[in-house]
């Protein structure tokens, strides 16, 4: 029962590690890949470097917005026999054992049978797999969509003969395989075959290392292979208009912006923000990696700003979220949305978080949430759990911990205000959440 639960708690941890790194959605991509290794070194498995008769091009994908990782790979057109040897006799160095055909097999059509030894083909000596592979990749290619006539030497019993075949062409195609995104931090990822669940992927992606393991069941294949994949980093990071991004707003009159820290901690150079229809850069002058903030600043002042709460924030309590979903995929207007205070703890008892229950989607990270009554800050937009898994769970961090923040790094703030009407607060949060971004 103990382990179940360990279990339970871990698969809710990853969930929400996952959607909380979400909120602005992300896209890595690991291309040009070829195999360094695989173990146990089986003797069905190929070592090449980059294996460019089979392959033109093999990347993987990470997509948090979708949580799933592609593997997809681009194969060449190529020719097929349609023959498996039997590796254990071809060790041997005395040619390639045939051991059977497959389905709609060119060789097969063409007279070749189960148990013939290929001595020779175009003159060639393929004393075993390597030969044959080396012999394959320099001549077995299509051109002009016709394949060559090939002259094999076969030894059938205690016959020798040749044999003409024509091969068959196998035709370009992409090969796209599906796993769902477990874990994601930025660094690493992990990932469970759709399809195959004993086919599963961990990704190191800041030195581009690829781990893929394959079951292949006890069909002579003799069980789960581990290989070891090398690729080169072209890691982007995107939202779904192209940009990482999310929201911000303003907590003083000198230009002092509040974020999520994971909004821009993958910014290259400073954030851009979009204020009164003008693109301006917004320097990071603070940050707190375990509370999840950015403090930053901009060259404007004398803006208008929002306060934050000197009231602690209480169950039942209604509140607005303002922010960017989606960037401005969806329009470049500020959106709210509604709800109440859920819960004082976040997940797993985290005193730092509050939930609610308005919705938050990739894109709001960073976003006030603001008593619906005053317009004063209750919390900074932060995460959610997945919308697959569960409804209206999100989270903010508490406005508390914010105005601890703020006051650590210098910036004065102002009392909180009493009541006002609605309209005002919608016009308050149209003046000071900004959509924040980097390319």
């Amino acid at each position: 029962m103990k382990n179940n639960w360990i279990t339970l708690f871990l698969s809710i941890f990853f969930l929400i590690v996952l959607i909380s790194t979400k909120s602005h959605a992300k896209i890595v991509k690991l291309s040009e890949c070829y195999l360094l290794d695989a173990k146990p070194k089986k003797k069905y498995v190929s070592l090449d470097k980059f294996d460019d008769y089979n392959k033109e091009k093999d990347d993987w994908i990470i997509d948090t917005e979708r949580s799933k990782i592609s593997h997809i790979i681009k194969l060449n057109s190529v020719i097929r026999l349609g023959i498996q040897f039997d590796m254990a006799k071809n060790k041997k160095g005395k040619g390639l054992f045939i051991k059977k055909f497959e389905k709609k097999s060119a060789a097969k059509k063409q007279g070749l049978k189960v148990g013939d030894r290929i001595l020779e083909i175009n003159g060639v000596n393929v004393n075993n797999w390597e030969d044959f592979k080396e012999f394959r990749n320099k001549n077995l290619r299509v051109q002009n969509n016709s394949a060559p006539k090939l002259l094999h030497k076969i030894k059938r019993g205690n016959k020798v003969f040749e044999k003409e075949i024509i091969p068959d062409i196998i035709p370009k195609k992409v090969q796209t395989d599906t796993f769902n995104l477990n874990y994601y931090d930025g660094d690493d990822a992990s990932g469970k075959h759709i399809k195959f669940l004993d086919n599963d992927v961990d990704i190191d992606i800041k030195n581009s290392l690829v781990i893929h393991k394959v079951d292949y069941g006890d069909d002579g294949f003799t069980g789960m292979i581990t290989f070891k994949i090398q690729c080169k980093n072209e890691k982007r990071i995107a939202s779904s208009d192209g940009s990482l991004s999310g929201s911000a707003f303003f907590v003083s009159n000198k230009g002092h912006l509040v974020t999520n820290y994971h909004v821009v901690e993958s910014c290259s150079t400073n954030p851009k923000i979009y204020y009164k229809d003008k693109e301006m850069d917004a320097k990071l002058i603070a940050q707190d990696k375990y509370l999840d903030l950015a403090l930053l600043k901009t060259d404007v002042s004398k803006n208008n700003f929002l306060r934050i709460s000197d009231k602690p924030s209480s169950k039942l309590q209604k509140i607005i979220a303002a922010g960017y979903p989606f960037g401005k995929y969806l329009s470049d207007d500020l959106k709210f949305t509604s709800g109440i205070i859920s819960s004082l703890k976040g997940l797993n008892d985290d005193s730092t978080r509050m939930q609610i229950d308005a919705a938050l989607n990739p894109g709001n990270s960073g976003g006030p949430v603001v008593d619906e009554e005053t317009g004063n800050v209750l919390g900074v937009a932060v995460s959610g759990l997945s919308k697959s898994k569960t409804e209206a769970i999100n989270y903010a961090v508490k406005g508390i911990l914010l105005k601890s923040f703020l006051l650590s790094n210098q910036v004065e703030l102002n009392g909180s205000k009493n009541k006002i009407s609605r309209d005002k607060v919608a016009n308050n949060l149209e003046e000071t959440t900004l959509y924040i971004f980097c390319n």
